[in-house]
């Protein structure tokens, strides 16, 4: 009973931990999605952690957005030798999803395995 008990508690805590984001997205069929963070490839999204064009954020006090299917985070960035924070709403949308940050939106494509 033990051994259940942790196996159930293994699986819970891992897919808790897994973000709703979770994946590579890229900005059109021309982008790889073999290469995370360059120009020209894609961004990925792994639990709370974003690694963008030559940058890394830590996506902190997610907010749901009601009847958006999004969630506001703040970002605390690093990148080219910078650091910098910004406030970015990921929306699902069908195969990808939108990334709104002040003045701008951005569509973002799926990558797939």
């Amino acid at each position: 009973m033990r051994v259940l008990f942790f196996i159930a508690f293994i699986f819970i805590s891992s897919v808790s931990l897994a973000g709703e984001f979770d994946g590579k997205y890229r900005l059109n069929k021309s982008w790889d999605c073999t290469s995370v963070g360059s120009d020209g490839g894609a961004i990925s999204i792994k639990g709370k952690k974003f690694f963008g064009v030559e940058s890394f954020c830590a996506m902190t006090n997610p907010v749901k957005v009601r009847d958006f299917n999004a969630t506001l985070y703040d970002l605390d960035c690093s990148g080219e030798g910078e650091k910098w924070n910004s406030r970015m709403m990921f929306m699902h949308k069908e195969g990808g999803i939108y990334i709104v940050q002040k003045g701008s939106v951005g569509k973002w494509e799926r990558c797939i395995k």
